[in-house]
């Protein structure tokens, strides 16, 4: 019985491990607002790694993006799906062709 117990009590722990979030930080080119700034590139690169406001205190658990695709996906602990930059063929998945220049839920992906 105590194995049994023992092998639990690390499924709970790793369970909790999962769920566990952080927070997320960006840097480099701001162009195609891909990267959550108001002003995009007029503000120049950033050079060290900077917090995305929008998302200051939301734990993120898994973020995509690519140096070719100009838009970003982050997902939390919650489940709760984020996506913003570029939209002309709605790839951002809220049902429409704005272009977003902050960290916006997808409606339609919410449990």
């Amino acid at each position: 019985m105590a194995a049994s117990s023992s092998s639990s009590e690390k499924k709970k722990e790793e369970n909790t491990e999962e769920e566990k979030g952080g927070e997320l930080l960006f840097c480099g080119a701001t162009s195609w607002d891909i990267i959550g700034r108001r002003k995009g590139g007029l503000d120049g690169n950033l050079l060290s790694p900077t917090r995305l406001r929008p998302l200051v205190g939301v734990n993120i658990r898994f973020v995509a993006s690519g140096c070719a695709s100009c838009h970003c996906v982050a997902l939390d602990v919650e489940g709760r799906c984020y996506t913003w930059g570029r939209n002309e063929k709605g790839q951002l998945g809220h049902g429409d062709m704005i272009q977003r220049d902050r960290p916006t839920v997808v409606s339609g992906l919410s449990k």
